[in-house]
């Protein structure tokens, strides 16, 4: 399965995704890392209940933020959830074995669609706490694809940003 590549780049500590042109054309890639980012990195729409107060103080109903991506509103199937996780959910949390729990089961809720699509086996996530302090969170992800070897995704994610690999976080 080929997609367009996805790159991520360290823009003065802030890292951001983008497409890059390859030639005329699209960078291509076959590692399902591209769907892998936009998966778990895109916001899935919450409901009322799902809201933290922590994420909305005192803001009325109408300004209350549900996010999610606007093509999720018109989806496949009748419950489909649509693109994205709730990884965000997550961003002002403290870190603790719960967190990391959390973000395990949102990583891999937001990956299930691989194996509904038969793309995958099982998808695994794991993730550490790397730098307490700092607020680093090493996430690992295999990918058991029905053929060949597993995919291995490693990031670094600090409650709002990605960074791929987590060898040099400690």
């Amino acid at each position: 399965m080929s997609d367009i590549a996805l790159e991520l780049f360290d823009t003065d500590g802030v890292f951001e995704g983008d497409i890059i042109i390859d030639g005329n054309d699209l960078k291509q890639d076959d590692s399902l890392e591209t769907a892998v980012l936009i998966s778990i990195f895109s916001d899935a729409r919450v409901t009322k209940a799902e809201m933290s107060p922590a994420l909305a103080p005192q803001i009325t109903e109408p300004r209350l933020d549900f996010r999610g991506w606007w093509g999720n509103e018109f989806p496949d199937a009748e419950n489909d959830p649509g693109i994205g996780s709730k990884v965000w959910l997550l961003e002002r949390s403290k870190i603790t074995q719960q967190l990391l729990l959390s973000l395990e089961d949102s990583i891999e809720a937001s990956l299930k669609w691989l194996i509904e699509d038969n793309i995958a086996q099982s998808v695994t996530a794991s993730a550490e706490i790397l730098n307490k302090v700092a607020g680093h969170v090493g996430i690992t992800v295999r990918i058991e694809r029905k053929f060949g070897d597993p995919s291995l995704f490693s990031f670094v994610w600090d409650g709002q940003r990605v960074k791929r690999g987590f060898n040099d976080f400690q």
